[in-house]
């Protein structure tokens, strides 16, 4: 029994690694427990099959009771995938990394696979060396900052993962048929716990998503824009450590990498959009302003009241692009390189909006857009930064 659990684990646990990005360890145990009665299910259900014919009632009644015992093994699982540390989030691994550990574990568990003992050893011994010596040089090699702007359709999500091994998510997006696509991308990263959650505000397309994020991914902070107790739909719980942004604030999360947060908490402005969060990140030279969905109005406000911290060499564009963002005083006050506009393809909104885009080339100004090129990632060192999207991987 402990064999038939830990050659399955063993075989399929490099696959789940590439394709899901976890590990779920508890599948030893539980598999002790649920492959008997898989194998009780498929005798029985057999026999009552062929016995169906000439005795009825006999079949159903053998087939009626498979049906109980897949709903006891189907309990078994769900109640192994609750305990703590059942699953194990792992970072990323090339396909090339996770065959090399599936070949070495094929070949240790079936050594009919490789007959010749020296041979087989020195399989082993090869494959097993070239995955750790990768895992060991990715750990120890300096990690650029990482900001991955994630394709959640027609919502906002961004992803912040420092040299120092902080992550901070801005927004989580809209949740799909109780899903979250924030998710994958975390369990991509091997995000166990996020350090922060910045809600720029309380629009569905920007907060939807967080209640999933944090029941899965537990954070240490969350900072909102205060209005938490307006949108009762989306309260937060209290063990995410709520705090409210004030009007100005300076994090310091690491050495040499700063979040600047901005609150407007003017009355003067009625829109839910207009007070939204804005977040400045600056790491040594290089800097990336996001701004919610920040209009017109809460531009020229925050432009006139903090103009010297605004210059950022990435602008993400508010609202989406929206004709009511992006206005001339805000663009030159920012003076940005590259625009970012996370949007959904085909929107009914018509993000990116025609106006803005054609300010933007105005302005000579790139833009990058997630309705197009999909997720988008930008690395930097401190100093130059560079670009990739999801369809040029």
């Amino acid at each position: 029994t402990l064999a038939m659990s830990l050659v399955p684990f063993l075989i399929t646990s490099p696959l789940l690694w590439v394709q899901f990005h976890c590990v779920s360890l508890i599948s030893l145990m539980s598999n002790v427990l649920v492959t008997p009665l898989i194998e009780f299910v498929v005798v029985v259900g057999m026999a009552s099959e062929g016995v169906t014919a000439l005795l009825p009632f006999l079949g159903q009644f053998g087939l009626s009771f498979c049906q109980g015992l897949m709903i006891v093994i189907n309990k078994i699982a769900l109640v192994s995938q609750s305990v703590p540390g059942a699953t194990w989030n792992l970072p990323h691994v090339p396909i090339g990394i996770a065959m090399c550990i599936l070949t070495a574990s094929v070949v240790w568990l079936i050594p009919e696979t490789i007959p010749h003992p020296k041979l087989r050893i020195s399989v082993i011994l090869g494959t097993s060396v070239l995955s750790v010596t990768f895992l060991i040089t990715t750990a120890l090699l300096p990690s650029p900052l990482h900001l991955i702007f994630i394709d959640v359709g027609q919502g906002d999500s961004t992803l912040i993962l420092t040299p120092g091994g902080h992550s901070i998510l801005i927004d989580a997006g809209v949740p799909e048929a109780g899903k979250n696509p924030v998710i994958p991308v975390l369990k991509y990263y091997g995000i166990t716990q996020l350090d922060l959650i910045i809600v720029t505000h309380f629009d569905r397309d920007h907060v939807g998503g967080i209640p999933i994020v944090t029941n899965t991914i537990p954070a240490k902070r969350v900072i909102t824009n205060g209005h938490d107790v307006a949108y009762p739909d989306y309260h937060l719980s209290p063990r995410d450590r709520l705090s409210e942004a004030p009007l100005h604030q300076l994090l310091r999360i690491e050495q040499g990498l700063t979040l600047r947060l901005f609150n407007l908490k003017s009355s003067l402005f009625s829109k839910e959009n207009d007070h939204s969060v804005i977040t400045k990140l600056e790491y040594g030279t290089f800097s990336c302003l996001i701004t919610g969905d920040l209009e017109a109005i809460g531009e020229t406000a925050i432009a006139n009241d903090y103009a010297p911290y605004l210059r950022a060499q990435i602008l993400k564009l508010g609202h989406h692009g929206s004709k009511t963002s992006t206005c001339e005083l805000f663009l030159a006050t920012v003076s940005p390189q590259i625009a970012i506009v996370s949007a959904g393809r085909h929107n009914r909104y018509g993000h990116p909006h025609p106006t803005v885009m054609s300010r933007l080339t105005r302005h000579r100004i790139p833009v990058y857009r997630t309705d197009q090129q999909g997720a988008i990632t930008v690395q930097s060192d401190g100093r130059a930064f560079n670009i990739r999207t999801w369809y040029e991987k």
